[in-house]
C-alpha cells in the first residue's frame, strides 16, 4: 500500500513483504536468479521508467549504481534514480530497496520491497517547496533503517 507523508506531500512511501519465495531449481521452469535482489531490483525499474512514463531516467550513484543496506535486519540493495516524468520538465527522485526472504521460514522472514518515490507538483500545487535530493535521499533511508519486522500480536 502506498502512502503520502503529511508534512512532504511530494512524497509517497510504499512497503510491501511478500511470503519468501523458494529458490528454483536448476533446469526448471523459472531461473534461479529470478528470486535475486539484483533481478528484483531490475523489475521494479522496468515497469517504473518505461517510455510511456518517463522522459528520462538516471542513476544517481555510479560505480556502482546498487549499493548494500540493512532492510528489517536483512541485507538488501538500495537504488536511487532521478525521473524526468512526461508532463514535468524538472526531475524527481525514486529510492528502492530490497531485501531477500528466507525461503526455509518464507512466513518468519518474508521478501521485502521499500520504496520512496516524489512528485514535485504534489508540494508545488500546495504551495510548499519540494524536498531537494539530498532530502529524499535522507528521509528514504532514515524511514528504511527504521523497519523492522514486528514480534507478537
Amino acid at each position: 500500500m502506498t502512502y503520502r507523508l503529511k508534512e512532504h506531500p511530494d512524497i509517497t512511501v510504499n512497503l510491501k513483504s511478500e511470503t519468501a519465495e523458494p529458490t528454483p531449481e536448476l533446469g526448471g521452469d523459472i531461473r534461479p536468479d529470478a528470486v535475486t535482489n539484483d533481478f528484483r531490483t531490475d523489475l521494479y525499474w522496468g515497469a517504473k521508467v518505461t517510455p510511456s512514463r518517463v522522459k528520462s531516467a538516471r542513476s544517481i550513484w555510479h560505480a556502482p549504481a546498487r549499493r548494500s543496506v540493512q532492510l528489517a535486519g536483512r541485507p538488501g540493495q538500495e537504488t536511487f534514480l532521478a525521473v524526468v516524468r512526461k508532463n514535468a520538465t524538472e526531475e524527481d527522485y525514486v529510492y528502492h530497496a530490497v531485501a531477500r526472504g528466507n525461503p526455509d521460514a518464507p512466513e518468519a522472514s518474508p521478501d521485502i520491497r521499500f520504496f520512496v518515490e516524489q512528485q514535485r507538483e504534489n508540494a508545488i500545487k500546495r504551495g510548499i517547496a519540494p524536498l531537494t535530493q539530498d532530502e529524499v535521499l535522507k528521509l528514504a533511508r532514515q524511514i528504511a533503517a527504521s523497519v523492522g519486522q514486528r514480534t507478537g500480536r
